[in-house]
């Protein structure tokens, strides 16, 4: 399923993360979007802004360590970009049932599983 990413526009993927989750991947494969600032990738960057504002620089540096400069973000779907899933939805525990990648889990105390494309009386039955 595709859709657009609601913060940098870019296209995005989803796709598996593990056997519980999913996660929204951009065509690098990768699901954190850059939008670094306009000379950030220049050798002389950090050079230019430590001459210019010390502070700005000691601020800025740091928060970039500590990935806190908001140059990055995790990709999302942009409200509305995306096709809603008209398939039918399995219930369980009188609850409607949470699409995984391994299949669709309980969301009540049962925790049972069904795997994709099991009908369900089949998975009753096992």
């Amino acid at each position: 399923m595709e859709a657009v990413c609601g913060h940098c526009e870019e296209s995005v993927t989803i796709t598996p993360a593990g056997d519980d989750d999913w996660k929204w991947v951009g065509a690098d494969g990768s699901s954190v979007g850059t939008n670094y600032p306009a000379g950030y990738d220049s050798p002389t960057f950090w050079k230019d802004l430590a001459e210019r504002d010390i502070a700005a620089y000691s601020m800025l540096n740091a928060m970039d360590q500590l990935c806190m400069t908001g140059w990055t973000h995790q990709h999302y779907p942009k409200s509305g970009s995306r096709a809603p899933f008209l398939g039918i939805v399995e219930e369980c525990c009188e609850l409607p049932m949470r699409l995984a990648p391994r299949g669709w889990v309980c969301r009540g105390k049962c925790g049972s599983v069904i795997e994709i494309g099991v009908a369900r009386e089949t998975a009753k039955a096992a």
